[in-house]
């Protein structure tokens, strides 16, 4: 069972594994104790009687469980999370969820539990998933300690913090965290090795002590080089009070550690809802909108400038990782479409890719992009590969948009953001607006972008070009 649970480790997310492990025991739960509750008012009963009767409740219990695990931070566990931590979470899990059982149960013609069955049902459930989190706490814990489920972490520069979180790293193996290399000495430290020795030993995490010897400049482009690589970066505070808010605090037993990269899609909960209502969105435009409006649209290119229907375009998306972004072809065939942005007039856009890219119509099999996962529906939009070569080096910033899969719309496009870069300030302005979404995602927030993106495709944009 522990090498099971040791070859798993490195393929699964420690939170499906929690959500599987609740979802099973609370599905059959729920049958096992509707049936107690059918034998003892001396009901006859099949399964599918059972079923057929409270299918909705079912749906419904699955629904809030989720949806309370999301205010309890019941999978927000972390690799520092103390086990006492996890079943404060889970008890009040239990308690809220309780609530919504008791009230659904009040409010069916005949009560899906008695007082006293519901009850029973909610110390079994708490019972379970108690066993359940401390099997997989023992386990992994048994697991690291062993090498595996590991990341290889770097420190750079030194304070009087730096030697007591260092040890604290060493001797607590559960953790997972393997430190490979310090940089400690300014004067032997090269930006550039630095750099490549990332890269090439999968550095996953850097710790940067504050207030060290490393001047400013240098910090930077320590910075600057774990934002362009997506290497977790966190800051070893100089002292134990730490004033910085804004920055998320983590503890490793009482010592603090700042981790300076936390957005809300960090979140696998927000992760999770954001994935299912892409697919969801998507599927229900595909299935209901395309069979019938891709045959006219295909046809009417097809008329106006023959073949190819689509252009395929190399773009980067999550974590800098290069896809095939799908569009309507709005333009001539020629051989700068990699290399050169649209501008107003663009010679080589043909008379109905005018009305295609007004309306946003040439993006629509960004669909499938985001059914394939390459996309989501809202997010920055995805840039020409010469264009994250050229902004990266010049924007402050700029990689952060790489941390959320590109949308099909953005926060920039319905601000008006879109159409002719003319100066490195419609840049700016661009990034500065992926960049408040990405640290201000919310599922409200996409709402509130796609509603305004179809208006402007109703209305037309006079940005777009």
């Amino acid at each position: 069972m522990f090498i099971c649970v040791m070859k798993i480790g490195n393929f699964i997310n420690l939170f499906y594994i929690q959500l599987v492990l609740d979802c099973i025991p609370l599905g059959i739960l729920f049958f096992y104790f509707l049936f107690i509750q059918y034998d003892f008012l001396g009901i006859s009963y099949t399964f599918d009687f059972v079923l057929r009767s409270h299918y909705k409740a079912f749906i419904l219990i699955f629904i809030s469980w989720f949806t309370i695990s999301g205010t309890t931070k019941l999978y927000r566990v972390y690799r520092q999370t103390g086990i006492v931590e996890v079943y404060r979470r889970l008890v009040y899990q239990i308690f809220v969820f309780g609530i919504v059982i008791f009230a659904i149960s009040g409010l069916k013609t005949h009560n899906l539990y008695s007082n006293q069955i519901g009850f029973r049902f909610l110390v079994c459930l708490l019972f379970i998933t108690f066993s359940t989190r401390f099997f997989l706490f023992l386990m992994f814990k048994l697991y690291r300690n062993y090498g595996g489920n590991y990341i290889n972490s770097v420190f750079v520069d030194t304070n009087h913090n730096t030697p007591i979180f260092e040890e604290i790293l060493t001797r607590r193996k559960d953790y997972g965290y393997r430190i490979v290399k310090n940089y400690f000495e300014y004067e032997s430290f090269d930006i550039d090795e630095f750099e490549n020795y990332l890269m090439n030993q999968n550095i996953q995490n850097v710790y940067l002590s504050m207030d060290g010897t490393f001047p400013k400049d240098t910090i930077k482009k320590i910075d600057y080089i774990c934002e362009k690589n997506h290497i977790t970066l966190n800051y070893i505070p100089s002292s134990s009070y730490v004033k910085e808010t804004f920055l998320r605090l983590d503890y490793y037993e009482t010592f603090p550690i700042l981790n300076y990269k936390y957005f809300p899609l960090d979140s696998m909960h927000n992760q999770v809802i954001k994935r299912s209502f892409d697919v969801v969105i998507s599927l229900l435009v595909i299935i209901g909108v395309f069979s019938w409006l891709f045959p006219l649209i295909m046809l009417v290119i097809y008329i106006d400038s023959g073949r190819p229907i689509f252009f395929l375009q190399k773009r980067s998306g999550y974590k800098g990782e290069d896809f095939y972004c799908y569009k309507f072809r709005t333009m001539v065939i020629n051989k700068h479409s990699d290399i050169k942005h649209t501008v107003k007039g663009d010679s080589r856009i043909t008379k109905l890719g005018v009305l295609l890219r007004k309306t946003s119509i040439d993006e629509l099999p960004q669909f499938f992009n985001v059914l394939k996962g390459d996309m989501s529906l809202v997010g920055p939009r995805p840039h020409m590969i010469v264009q994250n070569e050229y902004y990266s080096d010049i924007i402050n910033r700029y990689n952060l948009r790489h941390y959320v899969k590109p949308g099909i719309t953005g926060l920039a496009q319905i601000k008006g953001y879109r159409g002719e870069i003319n100066s490195n300030i419609d840049m700016e302005r661009r990034i500065t607006a992926d960049v408040f979404y990405i640290k201000n995602w919310s599922f409200s927030l996409d709402l509130v972008i796609m509603f305004k993106t179809l208006y402007k495709m109703i209305v037309g944009d006079k940005n777009a070009i």
